[in-house]
């Protein structure tokens, strides 16, 4: 009779993988009229998700934070075809950062943070924060977690979960009448 001669190895289970959840909560932005918010935001497009990937960063590290220890972040990237600049001047396609996701095992939920979907088209508003020129991160970010995107479906702009400042759906040509009185 043979033996069964079986390596160790043959006899492993695969194991998950173990995710640490990390929940921050955060202020968001709110804004009481749109003049506060065209005004916040340094560029504002329509635009296409075109890829979506998220990674863990050391802000401390690229001189996105002053601080003396580590700070890690994930940061979600979108790839963004930009469709129609509205305000601002932009390249033809643009990186757009938001803090949160899965990346090395660990899930940062941000409260109350609405993520985009590869794909989808969305009117952006978003800054250009002073301290990330330059360093190839967090150059181009949501001007609000809540207020910062909205969908487009059918020729109209719908507001994403906990969106105050626009309650209903809006097409561009409306949008457009109301940040004209602003300029």
């Amino acid at each position: 009779m043979k033996s069964d001669q079986r390596n160790e190895e043959d006899f492993t289970e695969a194991k998950p993988e173990t995710i640490t959840e990390i929940h921050q909560k955060v202020e968001h932005a709110f804004f009481e009229d749109i003049s506060y918010f065209y005004k916040a935001s340094d560029i504002i497009i329509v635009g296409t998700v075109l890829a979506k990937e998220t990674e863990r960063i050391n802000k401390t590290e690229l001189g996105l934070i002053n601080a003396e220890d580590d700070y890690y972040d994930n940061i979600t990237r979108y790839q963004i075809q930009v469709d129609t600049v509205l305000k601002g001047a932009t390249d033809n396609t643009i990186i757009v950062d938001q803090t949160g996701g899965l990346a090395d095992g660990i899930n940062q939920i941000i409260d109350g943070a609405v993520y985009m979907e590869e794909g989808k088209q969305y009117l952006l508003c978003l800054r250009n924060p002073a301290i990330a020129r330059g360093k190839g991160y967090c150059e181009n970010v949501l001007v609000s977690l809540r207020e910062g995107f909205y969908e487009l479906k059918e020729d109209k702009f719908y507001p994403v979960d906990g969106n105050c400042l626009f309650t209903e759906a809006f097409s561009l040509d409306d949008f457009q009448e109301l940040i004209k009185s602003i300029d």
